[in-house]
């Protein structure tokens, strides 16, 4: 333990019982998804008068220039036959003008734009394609549907087509494909009936000292542990193992133990809600993981109806789960900062500095970031807690969920100062 890391105290069964208490009931009936929020405009500024808009290049998405705050970036996509080419980008759906997203075609089915845009986006992007065949659809949908997709209650139109995707982030300066399988090697937990497929990894160890096994085996460990929800996304398609072992070998992270755990079929049901994997992740996952708890080592991750679980999971057991990373919550489902009293109650049962909660939002996600920034006064106040809230410049995306969250778990694990 370094110096400025709390000693844990112990919790007794009553604190125990007083904390899931707290978070049972018919309150915690989830509320159905809001369908009134307000829209959400953003301002496209175009630049193909740009200088560098004239350079030749060949990519579907580069960065041309770097401008004081802004970036040029120039989109491009072939689709013969099309009518109109968009660029979608997460959590723009709704720019202003409706058209302003919209590609220029060039000829041979290429179609081009040129893009001024804030120089900390990080967005996947996409293309959607127009190829309505009658006068009825000659209009683009996403000109009165908005580029998500047809508005509920809307009647039906010819709906777009969506062609690839790419990450485009600019506070890292890269450009990667959306999509890539893990590539460190991942071991399945044994489970009972009825527990959701859980798959693990040791990251930054050599295999020849024990700490990894085969299928089933999930040898002791006195490593940070790491629980990250949507285990199925983080492994299939984001390659969430393959980043962690990179900030390991850059020195970023120490080498760790993370469990992914997958959310489907059932993630409606059993994410986002005070028990299915939260309680769960609580109760059964962690303390087999940690016979000995450390809190402080002890992460959990989530990110939307993820976010949610991860904060339950916390309130539930702060004596065993002392950090939590929660992006993009979707607090919606819920009253109105009704975590703010579990989570009240899961600071003031630990030593000061014993629960960190880490809340994550993004700017293209309506009202979210200023429901974080709620939740996290109400639930520190009178605690002595901060409770901090960190606003990136993208949408609902795993664009920006993955490598922030390794970011913040980079701060969580770092050795405290002297």
């Amino acid at each position: 333990m370094n110096a400025q890391e709390p000693a844990p105290r112990p919790a007794g069964d009553a604190q125990r019982s007083d904390l899931a208490a707290l978070l049972s009931g018919p309150g915690w009936e989830p509320l159905p998804r809001p369908t009134n929020a307000p829209v959400q405009r953003v301002r496209v500024v175009r630049a193909e008068h740009h200088p560098a808009a004239s350079a030749p290049g060949g990519a579907a998405v580069e960065v041309l220039a770097r401008e004081d705050d802004r970036a040029i970036v120039r989109l491009q996509h072939r689709a013969p036959g099309a009518r109109a080419v968009a660029v979608q980008i997460n959590g723009w759906w709704h720019p202003d003008p409706p058209d302003g997203l919209d590609l220029i075609a060039q000829g041979d089915g290429w179609f081009t734009g040129v893009l001024s845009v804030r120089d900390d986006l990080c967005a996947t992007i996409s293309f959607l394609e127009h190829h309505g065949d009658s006068e009825a659809s000659a209009e683009p949908p996403w000109w009165s549907d908005g580029l998500k997709g047809k508005r509920p209650g809307a009647p039906s139109r010819p709906q777009a087509r969506p062609a690839g995707s790419l990450v485009l982030d600019l506070v890292r300066d890269r450009v990667v494909d959306s999509h890539a399988p893990s590539s460190v090697p991942v071991h399945e937990l044994a489970t009972a009936e009825g527990e959701p497929r859980t798959r693990w990894c040791t990251i930054g160890v050599d295999s020849g000292n024990g700490e990894e096994g085969g299928d089933d085996a999930l040898p002791p460990s006195g490593l940070p542990l790491l629980v990250v929800t949507d285990g199925e996304a983080h492994l299939d398609r984001l390659d969430t193992p393959g980043v962690l072992a990179e900030a390991v070998r850059a020195g970023e992270l120490p080498p760790l133990r993370a469990v992914f755990i997958d959310a489907w079929p059932e993630r409606a049901r059993d994410l986002g809600v005070p028990g299915g994997q939260a309680a769960w992740i609580a109760d059964t996952l962690v303390p087999r993981l940690r016979p000995a708890p450390d809190p402080w080592r002890t992460v959990v991750a989530g990110s939307s109806f993820g976010g949610l679980t991860s904060l339950f999971a916390l309130a539930r057991a702060p004596h065993r789960i002392g950090a939590t990373i929660a992006q993009s919550v979707s607090l919606w489902r819920y009253p109105h900062l009704a975590l703010a009293a579990p989570l009240r109650a899961a600071l003031r049962s630990t030593d000061p500095g014993s629960v960190r909660i880490r809340l994550h939002a993004g700017h293209f996600e309506g009202t979210m970031g200023e429901a974080a920034r709620e939740l996290a006064d109400a639930a520190s106040d009178g605690t002595g807690a901060t409770i901090p809230v960190r606003l990136h410049r993208g949408g609902h995306d795993w664009a920006w969920w993955q490598p922030a969250m390794v970011e913040e778990l980079a701060a969580l694990l770092a050795p405290a100062r002297p």
